[in-house]
């Protein structure tokens, strides 16, 4: 009797045994977990570093209409991580930085895309990489109140001499390298992200040129008789008046550059407003020189042009400059001729 019931249990176990190995696996062995990491992505490392360029806007309608056709040099840093993204830099002169401060760049092998938020407009916008350059054609705002912007870029430093248009202020850039430059355009050094790696364009850091510029009386410049004045002579100038109004003309006359010093206890911008025509008036442009925090506007006369120039350093003291042109249209001929801009900006005063 006992022999029966163990052969049974055997032959139990031994139907278990099989079915358990025709059946599914009583322990699981789980398959590789998908990973998490996100391959770098593939773009143009060419496109990190800092760019300078033109910002124009060409079409305009609307609220935005008197913006139609005006333009002004930027400055740009991509500071790209190895997926390609990062936050988009740019400073336009007279406007600061602020306008771009919630954007982000995203590059791929022909170009960067930027995103984000622009005055409180939507954007997405596509800057295409060709010959060197970073070009965009994009729509702002939408219906009656558009604007189309464009922005033309080269790595700083790079030649712009193939180039029908190239920045105003470029020769300045250029002679006195790009040590702040940001801050001159209006916006802060602060605020721009680090950058890190091999073979970079970096040429709007601080630590890559600890320059204040020329100085005072170095070969190459010409120092006023008062002594408070020394500028970079443009080719084809003269001085015209060496005393307290210092003043240099070109050789066909139609260009009359002075300078000189006021005591005054008005700050810059508020001395400017005399010279704007008008209620809403926006052509105003902002620079840094030799210290001095200054801004300047263009006054349109029917057979002339002036571009006012007011700035101090010091409280109760202006600095003024008066860029008299004979074309009516003062921006062409600004652009045509950037000597004018580089006699202002190539500016020293001592006191």
């Amino acid at each position: 009797m006992k022999k029966t019931i163990i052969a049974a249990l055997l032959i139990a176990l031994l139907l278990t045994a099989l079915t358990a190995c025709t059946g599914e696996p009583e322990i699981l062995i789980p398959s590789p977990a998908p990973s998490t990491e996100v391959p770098a992505a593939e773009f143009d490392r060419g496109v990190i570093g800092d760019w300078y360029g033109i910002f124009s806007v060409g079409d305009a309608g609307g609220k935005y209409g008197p913006n139609s056709g005006k333009a002004n040099d930027c400055a740009v840093r991509l500071a790209l991580n190895d997926y390609g993204e990062g936050p988009f830099y740019c400073v336009i002169n007279g406007l600061g930085d602020g306008y771009f401060a919630d954007c982000r760049a995203y590059a791929d092998k022909t170009g960067v895309v930027v995103q984000g938020t622009v005055g409180g407009e939507r954007v997405d916008w596509r800057f295409d990489m060709l010959g060197g350059k970073l070009s965009l054609s994009e729509l702002y705002g939408g219906g009656d109140d558009y604007m189309r912007v464009e922005i033309v870029l080269r790595h700083c430093g790079d030649d712009w001499a193939a180039d029908a248009r190239r920045p105003a202020g470029l020769d300045h850039v250029t002679e006195n390298g790009f040590y702040g430059v940001v801050a001159q355009m209006g916006g802060d050094p602060a605020n721009m992200p680090a950058v890190s790696g091999e073979g970079l364009n970096l040429r709007l850091t601080t630590d890559e040129k600890q320059t204040l510029g020329p100085e005072f009386d170095a070969d190459g410049r010409t120092v006023s008789q008062n002594g408070h004045f020394s500028i970079v002579m443009p080719e084809g100038f003269s001085v015209l008046s060496d005393g307290e109004l210092f003043a240099i003309t070109s050789r066909d006359g139609r260009v009359r550059i002075v300078y000189y010093l006021e005591q005054s206890e008005k700050a810059p911008l508020e001395a400017l407003t005399e010279h704007m025509q008008g209620l809403g008036h926006d052509d105003i442009y902002r620079y840094e020189i030799d210290g001095y925090d200054c801004y300047a506007t263009v006054v349109r006369g029917d057979n002339a042009s002036n571009v006012v120039l007011i700035g101090n350093k010091n409280p109760g003291t202006l600095l003024k400059v008066n860029l008299l042109l004979s074309e009516t249209d003062p921006v062409n001929a600004l652009d045509g001729l950037p000597d004018y801009m580089q006699a202002v900006l190539g500016l020293l005063v001592r006191e």
